[in-house]
């Protein structure tokens, strides 16, 4: 006969996994001793320019394939893993030959993330093609080696930080 004292942590564990599986069908997502994030990809690319092609995921998540007409926005929430090792990337096409792959959320920096780190925002534009903009004095769009388009991180004041990726 099994012993009693080992049947209650098993039928402990039994039940709370149930509890968070029917939490999840429910669409109900609570985090339990981690923090909710929610991440915003908004195409900001001029009115008239070709849609903006996106992939985002996670090693456990794969969001899927989207197509943002500028101005449209891409948004997901999850929970922070309770180890710490949370990361989601995204990659985004544009045009023929314009794409970039990037951390979307990685728990060691909160990139893109607003101070109280609930929120974050990343935003794809065009690059500048006025020479002061352009240290190298060229006048088509920076990029940088390889084909990769640089990050630009600014503060747009106190409340938020947004994350310019640049074509």
């Amino acid at each position: 006969m099994a012993n009693p004292n080992a049947i209650i942590p098993l039928l402990f564990i039994v039940i709370w996994t149930t509890h968070f599986q029917a939490i999840i069908v429910h669409g109900k997502r609570h985090c339990f001793f981690t923090r909710k994030f929610t991440v915003h990809v908004t195409n900001k690319l001029p009115p008239k320019s070709d849609p903006l092609k996106l992939h985002c995921g996670s090693k456990d998540d794969d969001l899927g394939f989207h197509t943002l007409s500028p101005n449209q926005s891409f948004s997901w929430g999850f929970c922070e893993n309770f180890v710490p090792n949370t990361l989601f990337f995204c990659h985004i096409w544009w045009g023929y030959n314009k794409d970039i792959g990037f951390e979307s959320f990685n728990f060691e920096f909160h990139d893109g993330c607003i101070p109280d780190g609930s929120q974050c925002f990343w935003e794809p534009v065009r690059s500048s093609t006025r020479p002061e903009d352009n240290p190298s004095g060229s006048s088509k769009a920076n990029w940088s080696i390889h084909g990769r388009r640089t990050r630009d991180f600014r503060s747009l004041g106190s409340q938020s930080v947004m994350n310019f990726i640049r074509f």
